[in-house]
């Protein structure tokens, strides 16, 4: 299939940017400076659901299924859609196991009852069907901005459910350590948004551990 670069950046910027040769290249508004559909700024893994969302409306891909890749992983095995599992309802994601808040209690505040066991500690790589995608980009955009709130609203709380072993933990973190800890855990929020965009469609995750490393 073909492959597309998904770049956000501002006309002022496209403007010298360096390496638009490399390849197949679309070009959206950067969400690290605001849009109608946040309510912040700095926060640039917006641009991950967005950078879909604002791609699905611009062009109309012949290719059945999609896969969304992070650029600093390094991939296993071929990504082979139908081999790997992939179907329409369902997506195939990397294992991304410290993502606790996909369960109880944390996952309960954003989702439905019957969809929480859909949320799925997943990243790195995705693969939907198309129109799975179309679904799931806008609300993945609209839960990381809820999950951010929530974050800025109820720090403690955000941290005790959705941070892997904090609660456990937090009483020997020196504060330096607690305020690097707390950045990551905001750093989080795009992928518990989408773990519950998927969710709440009702599309469940194979979340595989055989396929992608980090470097």
């Amino acid at each position: 299939g073909n492959i597309t670069r998904l770049l956000a950046c501002s006309e002022e910027q496209r403007a010298d940017y360096r390496g638009m040769e490399l390849g197949p290249t679309f070009v959206h508004h950067n969400m690290r400076h605001g849009h109608p559909l946040i309510d912040e700024v700095g926060y640039p893994s917006y641009n991950k659901p967005a950078s879909v969302m604002f791609w699905l409306e611009a062009v109309e891909p012949e290719e059945e299924f999609i896969a969304l890749l992070d650029t600093d992983m390094l991939l296993r095995a071929p990504l082979d859609p139908t081999a790997l599992g992939a179907t329409r309802g369902r997506v195939v994601s990397a294992e991304y196991a410290y993502l606790v808040g996909t369960e109880k209690p944390f996952a309960s505040r954003f989702l439905e009852a019957e969809a929480v066991p859909l949320a799925a500690r997943c990243g790195g790589f995705h693969i939907f069907h198309r129109e799975d995608l179309r679904r799931i980009a806008p609300l993945w955009i609209e839960y990381t901005r809820r999950v951010r709130a929530f974050a800025k609203a109820e720090p403690d709380a955000y941290m005790d459910e959705s941070f892997q072993d904090w609660a456990a933990k937090k009483g020997t973190v020196s504060a330096a350590d607690a305020s690097v800890k707390r950045s990551q855990a905001l750093w989080q929020a795009e992928m518990y948004g989408y773990a519950f965009a998927a969710a709440s469609v009702g599309v469940s995750t194979i979340v595989r551990g055989d396929t992608m490393l980090y470097p």
